[in-house]
């Protein structure tokens, strides 16, 4: 008389599949192998779902996700066009070149992620968090950048125009030779930040924080910086005719 096998399912398989938590599976013990392999390819789809890994180039869909984690991910050149990353972490990531136009980036780790060259255009990084993350050349023209962090990242070179950064901080960043024009940074922190040659024409500086901060050879026309606090701030050769308000020391 045949005695029935009961399918052997690991306990990381339960983990990860709740499905096959709740399967029984009882097969004949002289075809239990054979059956067993058809059970678990059949269970396969249940588990794993339909959606697909994530192939560089591929539409943004395919990772999108609130929470996500993609630490450390080899994201370069990768299109992300309008992809739902919020609260996603991606510490350590590569997305050089990456295509990130109108993505969601809100409450986001990129904590120490590489975004050299990324585009960002019109992208929503409201609250994330970007401690040293490399963005040399990226372009984040028109994106929103309030209550981000910034500290001690690298913008060397990037595009800022008509960007939003209320409240951001900006301590002891790089952004020498940026492109600022037309710019928000009201109440935006930038204690000895370095803003060597950049182009901050028609910027709001208002109550801004830029103590200690490197601003030589800028070309500031028509900026805003009422109520801005510049103490020991460094304009030297800075071109600013039509300055508004601000305490800044006389350029030299």
């Amino acid at each position: 008389m045949y005695r029935p096998v009961h399918l052997h399912v690991t306990r990381s398989s339960i983990k990860t599949c709740p499905t096959w938590a709740k399967t029984e599976v009882y097969l004949m013990k002289p075809i239990n192998t054979f059956l067993a392999i058809i059970m678990a390819i059949a269970l396969l789809p249940a588990c794993h779902g339909t959606q697909k890994p994530y192939i560089p180039g591929t539409p943004s869909t395919t990772v999108q996700g609130t929470g996500v984690n993609l630490s450390g991910a080899k994201l370069s050149g990768a299109n992300l066009k309008g992809a739902d990353l919020k609260g996603a972490s991606l510490v350590q990531a590569n997305l050089k070149d990456a295509n990130l136009k109108g993505a969601k980036l809100t409450g986001a780790n990129l904590t120490g992620a590489n975004l050299k060259g990324a585009k960002l255009m019109h992208a929503d990084l409201t609250g994330a968090i970007l401690v040293g993350t490399k963005l040399e050349g990226a372009d984040l023209t028109g994106a929103i950048l309030t209550d981000c962090n910034f500290e001690k990242a690298v913008l060397n070179n990037v595009k800022l125009e008509g960007t939003t950064l209320t409240r951001t901080n900006f301590t002891s960043a790089s952004l020498k030779k940026a492109s600022l024009r037309g710019a928000a940074f009201q109440d935006t922190v930038l204690v000895s930040a370095d803003m060597t040659d950049c182009n901050v024409e028609g910027v709001n500086w208002s109550g801004a924080i830029l103590d200690k901060a490197t601003m030589t050879k800028v070309k500031a026309e028509g900026i805003d910086l009422s109520d801005a606090n510049l103490q020991e701030a460094d304009l030297s050769k800075a071109q600013a005719p039509g300055a508004a308000g601000g305490n800044a020391p006389p350029a030299q």
